[in-house]
C-alpha cells in the first residue's frame, strides 16, 4: 500500500492570498473616505480627489494598489516557471533530511520561524526547498517527497 501524498503550498505559492488583504485596506480607505465627507459635507468628488492628491496618505493608498499588480504578475511568473520544471524536468524521489528554521519577520511576541528542507534526491544530490510557512513535516511525520528537476531549478511535491 503506498503511503497518501499531499501538496504544501509554500510562500511562494501562496502570495496571492496577499491580495484579499490589499483590496480589504483599500475598501476600508474608501468606506472611511466616504463617511468623512458626508460628515464634512464635502462632494464625494472633492473627498476622491484629496484622496488621491499628494499627501502621505495617498501615497499609502498608491503603494497598496501598486501592490496588487506585483503580487499577480509574481504568481504568473511562478507558476510558468513550475509548470516549465514538472513538464522539461526529471522526477526524483527525495528524502527529507533536515528541517532548516528561517527567521521570519511577524508582528507576534518571541520569535517567529518560516522552514525549509534538506532533500536528498536518489541520485544523490542534495537541494532546499521553498520556505513555507508551516513545519509540516514533523508535524506530520513526513520523510518523503517528489522533486522535479530541470535545469538546476526544482519543484517540491508529493509530500508523504
Amino acid at each position: 500500500m503506498t503511503a497518501k501524498t499531499k501538496h504544501y503550498k509554500s510562500k511562494n505559492e501562496d502570495s496571492l492570498s496577499s491580495v484579499w488583504v490589499d483590496v480589504f485596506l483599500i475598501a476600508i480607505f474608501l468606506f472611511v473616505t466616504i463617511i468623512v465627507d458626508i460628515k464634512h459635507k464635502v462632494s464625494i468628488i472633492d473627498g476622491f480627489k484629496e484622496l488621491f492628491s499628494l499627501s502621505p496618505f495617498s501615497a499609502l493608498l498608491l503603494l497598496i494598489i501598486l501592490h496588487i499588480p506585483y503580487l499577480m504578475v509574481k504568481q504568473v511568473i511562478y507558476n510558468k516557471r513550475t509548470k516549465k520544471i514538472i513538464e522539461n524536468g526529471s522526477a526524483f524521489d527525495g528524502k527529507i533530511t533536515d528541517t532548516i528554521y528561517v527567521k521570519a519577520f511577524r508582528y507576534s511576541p518571541g520569535p517567529s520561524y518560516d522552514y525549509k528542507y534538506s532533500v536528498r534526491l536518489s541520485d544523490g544530490r542534495t537541494f532546499e526547498t521553498e520556505i513555507y510557512y508551516e513545519d509540516f513535516v514533523n508535524r506530520d511525520n513526513i520523510r518523503n517527497c517528489t522533486v522535479y528537476e530541470y535545469n538546476g531549478r526544482c519543484y517540491f511535491t508529493d509530500f508523504h
